[in-house]
């Protein structure tokens, strides 16, 4: 996988996470918002890491 193909699946992962919780919201449930954070920021952290890679 190439950087743009990487971040094109990241989008994707963000994107269900999103879908996700907006479901479970509209429907009165609660998701774990913790572990929803949690993944967002390996993403953000592993797009950081793939901008500083030599």
């Amino acid at each position: 996988m190439n950087d743009t193909e990487i971040n094109a699946f990241l989008d994707k992962i963000e994107h269900y996470l999103e879908v996700y919780d907006a479901r479970y919201r509209q429907q009165g449930k609660s998701t774990d918002l913790g572990k929803i954070d949690f993944v967002k920021l390996l993403i953000d952290e592993e797009r950081y890491q793939a901008s500083i890679a030599p």
